[in-house]
């Protein structure tokens, strides 16, 4: 709008065009440039805009409600800045907090499958168990040694639940739990994790008492028909009823004993792992009502 204004003369007629060129030079020359020289020296175009900027202070008609806006426009550039980075962090969190969600779904759907299917096991071992007491304590057993063997040597086989727990980890080592917005859920995990904490000292007293059934059994069973028993990872029947090194009673009483030991701590696994398995399958019905995953 300036240069039209320029350009307009007294008479209302535009002037050609070397004269507004000429007259936007003397405007320039008069409002922007110092009375002792028309040429810009170096570093004089910075003096200049710090000098601008001094003397706005010192402009007629500002005074305190000018210091006031300044201070008003401050604040409000930072706080606009605080809140957008909140708004920021607080996308970021969330973002992070669904990722692991849904990394604890996985893991808490790994688990119900690993636990079904150590149940399965676990119930065929105590029954190995039981099929073994009613052999050894059949009064013609000696004609039965082709099933003592095979489950006396299965019995011994070990089973183990581990509990699919890799982001649980990086949750409570890393301080994520904190990005667990719902805390009934939080509260959830940690009652899992007690649970899981009784599935291992379970396991632990079984691998001693299963031990034990061990150590006995070396004492009547011939290790030359286990030997022959064993096809890669399969127990398999021996030919025939091999016959027991030793047929003593008390010490057939004593295997016995040890077997129950285990098949009792058997039983009382099993029931801890049920118990997990359930609160498996309630943690992820919450899940899936707090967050809408499925």
């Amino acid at each position: 709008m300036k240069l039209d204004i320029l350009r307009w003369n007294h008479h209302q007629h535009f002037l050609p065009e070397s004269d507004w060129l000429y007259s936007i030079e003397k405007y320039f020359r008069r409002n922007y440039l110092t009375s002792n020289t028309d040429i810009i020296k170096p570093n004089q175009e910075t003096e200049n805009m710090e000098t601008h900027a001094h003397e706005m202070h010192k402009v007629p008609g500002h005074g305190l409600k000018h210091y006031l806006f300044e201070f008003l426009m401050l604040f409000l550039a930072v706080f606009c800045g605080f809140l957008a980075e909140n708004i920021r962090e607080h996308k970021v969190e969330t973002e992070r907090e669904k990722q692991y969600v849904e990394s604890l779904l996985i893991d808490l759907k790994t688990d119900v499958i690993n636990i079904e299917s150590v149940q399965k096991r676990n119930l065929a071992h105590k029954q190995i168990g039981d099929s073994l007491f009613l052999l050894l304590t059949s009064a013609d057993y000696p004609s039965k040694t082709n099933s003592i063997y095979y489950f006396g040597r299965g019995f011994s086989s070990r089973i183990h639940f581990n509990m699919t727990d890799g982001t649980l980890k990086q949750l409570t080592n890393a301080g994520g739990l904190r990005l667990i917005r719902q805390k009934n859920l939080v509260d959830s995990l940690q009652a899992y994790q007690n649970i899981y904490s009784e599935v291992i000292q379970a396991q632990e007293q079984k691998e001693i008492q299963l031990q034990n059934y061990r150590d006995e059994i070396c004492k009547v069973f011939d290790v030359r028909v286990f030997e022959k028993m064993i096809t890669g990872d399969e127990i398999t029947r021996p030919i025939g009823n091999p016959a027991l090194i030793l047929q003593n009673k008390e010490l057939i009483n004593v295997i016995l004993m040890k077997a129950h030991f285990v098949k009792r701590n058997i039983s009382q696994l099993m029931t801890v792992l049920d118990r997990m398995r359930i609160k498996a399958l309630n943690l992820q019905k919450t899940i899936n009502n707090d967050y809408h995953i499925f």
